[in-house]
């Protein structure tokens, strides 16, 4: 029973992990196409080697103050959305370390969650399939 808990354990680690992996990484694809509108509607490239009166220039002859508090209004969407990501997957992770699998029974739904302490662990009816969750 004890290597079932730890594999039942392990299994809702890894969807966790998976899915706020996948997650990020759609928010951080978002974020990239905010630098790289920028980069068009100034018509240069932005890095990291670029020199800050360069890019001064640019801006000041290219960006509106509406423009700018745009760019900022959605890099600060963008960090509110990681950051509640970071904060699902951190629930998640409480709710396993509380010994909480319910959600591995195939007949969950969110609805008729009871919030226990400790769900029963060597349940041979918990199911977790990975592989259906997060193949792309």
């Amino acid at each position: 029973a004890h290597a079932t808990e730890i594999t039942n354990v392990a299994l809702e680690v890894i969807a966790a992990h998976l899915s706020h992996l996948e997650q990020l990484e759609t928010l951080l694809s978002k974020e990239k196409d905010l630098l790289l509108n920028l980069n068009d509607r100034l018509g240069i490239c932005i890095t990291d080697e670029m020199k800050t009166s360069e890019l001064a220039s640019c801006l000041s002859a290219s960006l509106s103050e509406e423009q700018v508090c745009d760019y900022f209004e959605s890099v600060h969407v963008c960090v509110d959305k990681q950051r509640d990501a970071g904060n699902v997957l951190l629930r998640e992770l409480e709710r396993i370390s509380l010994g909480d699998v319910s959600i591995l029974d195939e007949n969950y739904t969110p609805e008729g969650r009871q919030d226990l302490a400790q769900s029963p662990l060597d349940n041979d009816d918990l199911k977790r399939n990975l592989k259906d969750e997060f193949v792309r």
